[in-house]
């Protein structure tokens, strides 16, 4: 689970997306700017995709830094900072020291979550998030060790680890209450 803000990506005919901010759960806010890389056409071949942006502790000790010298307030917080680069009217200069990780087709249920993840990278520019499986609750629990010592450095916020089941239609299967799908928790 990493601690930013959540964004989905709805797919456009010429391949570009609209970037728009979950909100309420129901209405979001449409972003005036995204990250650069994520504008423009070829983007996407996908409806939509769910993902998550986020700023690395450096990235925001390394903007601190700048603001501070420019007798600008300093960000309290890596999520606080990317929500309101993402936020900002005005396309901000910090815009593209953002990451966007996705984790999600919110629309289709007929795919495994991985091949979900596979898809995403498959049709999209988009990087998913990194997907560990196992087959027992020992072996599940040393990939959540290893994930934890190999590949969070300490340098992206996190503020937890889904998981959620594999199976097709796993949401029909399973259902949601009015916050949450019931086959995946946290």
């Amino acid at each position: 689970k990493l601690d930013g803000l959540t964004v989905v990506a709805y797919g456009q005919p010429d391949g570009s997306c609209k970037f728009v901010t979950r909100g309420n759960g129901t209405v979001g806010e449409i972003l005036p700017n995204f990250i650069s890389k994520y504008e423009g056409q070829n983007v996407s071949k996908l409806r939509c995709v769910r993902g998550e942006v986020f700023m690395r502790y450096s990235v925001m000790e390394s903007i601190n830094e700048e603001r501070i010298a420019a007798g600008e307030e300093p960000f309290k917080n890596p999520r606080n900072a990317a929500a309101g680069i993402l936020r900002n009217k005005e396309r901000s200069p910090y815009l593209d020291k953002l990451e966007y990780l996705c984790y999600d087709l919110p629309w289709n249920d007929d795919y495994t979550e991985e091949e979900k993840l596979q898809l995403i990278k498959r049709s999209s520019s988009f990087e998913p998030v990194p997907a560990l499986s196992g087959s027992s609750v020992d072996e599940e629990m040393m990939m959540i060790d290893e994930f934890y010592a190999n590949y969070m450095d300490g340098d992206i916020p996190i503020d937890g680890m889904v998981i959620k089941n594999n199976e097709r239609y796993s949401l029909n299967k399973f259902g949601n209450t009015n916050h949450h799908p019931n086959n995946a928790f946290a």
